[in-house]
């Protein structure tokens, strides 16, 4: 294994985390690599358990604010070179 190969699994492993996870998705084929990152991103979003607010009262048709997003992901999208 090489100093480069050594580094890139190096700086996965020190920065993915269970808030914020890296996925390496291969992108050999366009296809697979869309339907890889669908995939990561339907299970995110299912995970996150969303609902509509309920409003408050006195509030019905007003817009409000939206509370920050409880989780990061992070994708990297990787090739073969050659």
């Amino acid at each position: 294994m090489g100093r480069y190969q050594r580094a890139y699994e190096q700086m996965l492993s020190k920065t993915s985390t269970r808030h914020a996870p890296w996925f390496v998705v291969p992108a050999d084929h366009k296809w697979f690599t869309r339907v890889a990152i669908a995939e990561l991103i339907g299970d995110t979003l299912a995970g996150l358990d969303l609902a509509f607010p309920k409003p408050s009262k006195g509030t019905a048709g007003r817009a409000r604010g939206s509370a920050p997003a409880s989780r990061s992901v992070v994708i990297a999208i990787v090739g073969a070179r050659g």
